[in-house]
């Protein structure tokens, strides 16, 4: 696998079919971010963290997705390896059970909102506001309330910071003219 340098006498190492030869720059730059990404999103063992980052970065040896969006990519892979790994939850934000109070752990099946209780209307006009949302503000708002950062909302939907911050504003704007017209 290995073939002379040119005139040098030296071997030259090949690179395995697939790589780029920019891994190690990568592992280098987005190694730390992403074993704390990882653990902030899973409850799990710091063991189970470190071996879903390495499963993450083998996949991203052997798949290598596009470099703009490799940190994004590399955390949902590794993510999804730890919850699979250590049985572990996800870290969930909790949501407001009526219009005015917020709960104070996320809601359980046995808990949703009934069409006797009053949350069931909330959540009903939440709905369908969030229906009259355009696209790309409704996906970056539910992004936001699955736990991503503004930072991790622009990497997968290859916006700006700038962007998603204005997607926010706009879509909670709109929220709020739906909210005070009902």
């Amino acid at each position: 696998m290995e073939e002379r340098g040119a005139g040098h006498g030296r071997p030259t190492p090949q690179l395995p079919i697939g790589l780029r030869g920019d891994e190690e720059r990568l592992y280098r730059a987005f190694g730390p971010e992403l074993l704390r990404r990882t653990a902030r999103k899973v409850e799990a063992p710091q063991t189970v963290v470190e071996e879903a980052c390495s499963f993450a970065w083998l996949q991203f040896c052997r798949y290598q997705p596009e470099r703009e969006h490799a940190l994004a990519w590399l955390t949902v892979v590794a993510r999804n390896e730890a919850w699979r790994l250590g049985g572990s939850r996800r870290r969930r934000p909790c949501f407001p059970t009526t219009g005015r109070e917020y709960a104070t752990e996320p809601i359980l099946p046995s808990r949703w909102p009934t069409r006797a209780t009053p949350s069931w209307r909330w959540s009903k006009r939440a709905l369908r506001a969030l229906a009259g949302l355009k696209a790309r503000q409704r996906r970056v708002l539910t992004l936001w309330t699955a736990g991503y950062t503004y930072t991790e909302i622009a990497e997968l939907t290859g916006s700006t910071y700038t962007w998603v911050n204005r997607y926010m504003s706009d879509g909670r704007a709109a929220l709020r003219r739906s909210r005070d017209a009902a």
